[in-house]
């Protein structure tokens, strides 16, 4: 059983923050992907020979990864943190309009709800359900035969 509530922890967990999770999987994406583009440019201007441009594009390329991982550090920080906030906050019930006690209640009303009641009370009108269980054990054996001494 204990298997059964880490998985639904888990899933639960996944559930609520998949956009976050999301969000610091591409931010982790990116900044690979920022470093390999990086050293490909750099291997390409050192073979063209204009390695005056390369003190810009490092300067591009941290520029980017600080932004990047700007981004990782919202989406870490909105795992489960505001959901904690919005659980804090009591909740504000609708008010419920009562009924006017002026206003007269129609008949048809009336015979729709005492309808209705009567349909919920049939199910307690077989006698068989009433019963408990050790009352129907005991008739089971007296049937087959056994009697209670």
């Amino acid at each position: 059983m204990y298997h059964y509530l880490k998985w639904a922890a888990i899933s639960l967990f996944f559930k609520r923050n998949l956009r976050s999770l999301i969000l610091m999987a591409l931010a982790l994406l990116g900044i690979f992907v920022l470093n390999a583009v990086y050293g490909d440019l750099v291997d390409y201007l050192v073979a063209t020979r204009r390695q005056e441009q390369i003190l810009t594009l490092l300067l591009v390329k941290w520029l980017l990864i600080l932004i990047l991982a700007g981004v990782l550090v919202y989406g870490a920080l909105g795992l489960g943190i505001s959901r904690a906030k919005e659980q804090e906050k009591p909740k504000k019930r609708p008010k419920k309009s009562l009924p006017n006690p002026l206003k007269p209640i129609s008949e048809t009303t009336k015979e729709a709800n005492e309808e209705r009641i009567r349909k919920r009370l049939e199910k307690f009108k077989d006698p068989r359900k009433l019963r408990r269980k050790s009352d129907q054990i005991i008739e089971r054996l007296e049937k087959k035969g056994i009697r209670r001494q």
